[in-house]
């Protein structure tokens, strides 16, 4: 949720917490001096109490991996929320919010909860808190009842996602080893060149990819690459399964693993990171198997 940290006054004392408040949007984040873990608290989070994220040192871990990997920094950039908006007790999911003797779920807070009353506006429509434009070839905005499209714009996060097709260069079907020849960036091993055969009109490897697509100019578009993790998790959408994704915006899906930019350097630079669209985790893979590639633009 970065946008809730966008514009803030200077850091205060009143130990044992440092802490900043965002007017914008009425959080207060603080790191608690004594434990050294990072709490919030205000705006969506509820004034009740200061609401734990993460320790400090875990989270300056993941914003120093997340640049090594080539990613931007985790915490500088909008993020949609999860797609969920329903809410549970111990025994049964799927139950109206707020839930008696549950409170602080998920689907009570933000973009999605936000949707769910009718107070969140949308440049375009996809499911709870998401908002996507469907674009044509060219790049140019479609109704949400097109039939046909090539790309979807993502309103909230500014990122413009390739659409995938059911035949030729991008086929949903389509499979690439993980491949990158530029040692500055690919985490100490370029990775496999044209892996596997599963693939069509293109070397069937993540870079020979890119440069297909940019060879066509997807929806008017030469500057189309891979996604960081981040950026491809930014697309899931928790509340549904196999695939974890709206599919009235992102039809030709398949519940699979994908494969994102970011290397892993430790292990000598063998393994990559992306996200599998099953259920919408994490994934670590070796660079020589086999996994889809969605491309995207914007947002660096």
């Amino acid at each position: 949720m970065p946008d809730l940290f966008t514009q803030h006054r200077a850091t205060l004392s009143s130990p044992p917490w440092l802490y900043r408040f965002y007017p914008e949007t009425g959080v207060y984040a603080g790191v608690n001096t004594d434990n050294h873990n990072v709490y919030v608290l205000g705006g969506a989070f509820g004034n009740e109490i200061p609401v734990f994220i993460d320790t400090l040192a875990s989270l300056l871990a993941m914003a120093r991996n997340e640049m090594q990997d080539g990613e931007h920094p985790i915490l500088t950039r909008k993020l949609n929320d999860t797609g969920i908006s329903t809410c549970a007790n111990n025994s049964v999911d799927g139950l109206p919010c707020p839930v008696s003797g549950f409170p602080g779920q998920d689907a009570e807070h933000g973009r999605d909860a936000l949707a769910s009353v009718g107070l969140l506006q949308k440049v375009g429509g996809g499911n709870a808190g998401f908002d996507f434009t469907k674009l044509d070839s060219s790049g140019n905005p479609l109704p949400a009842s097109a039939t046909e499209w090539s790309c979807v714009k993502d309103n909230h996060t500014g990122l413009i996602w390739e659409e995938k097709t059911t035949s030729g260069l991008r086929s949903m079907h389509n499979l690439y080893t993980w491949y990158n020849p530029d040692s500055s960036t690919n985490g100490g091993h370029p990775g496999v060149q044209n892996g596997t055969s599963r693939c069509s009109d293109s070397s069937c490897d993540t870079h020979g990819y890119v440069q297909a697509v940019n060879a066509q100019g997807l929806c008017g578009a030469y500057d189309w690459r891979m996604p960081a993790k981040e950026e491809l998790r930014s697309i899931v959408d928790y509340s549904r399964i196999k695939p974890a994704i709206d599919t009235t915006y992102f039809p030709s899906t398949p519940p699979a693993a994908f494969w994102s930019v970011s290397p892993i350097i430790s292990g000598g630079g063998n393994n990559a990171r992306g996200v599998a669209f099953a259920g919408g985790h994490d994934f670590n893979s070796g660079k020589s198997l086999n996994h889809h590639v969605r491309l995207v633009r914007g947002g660096q």
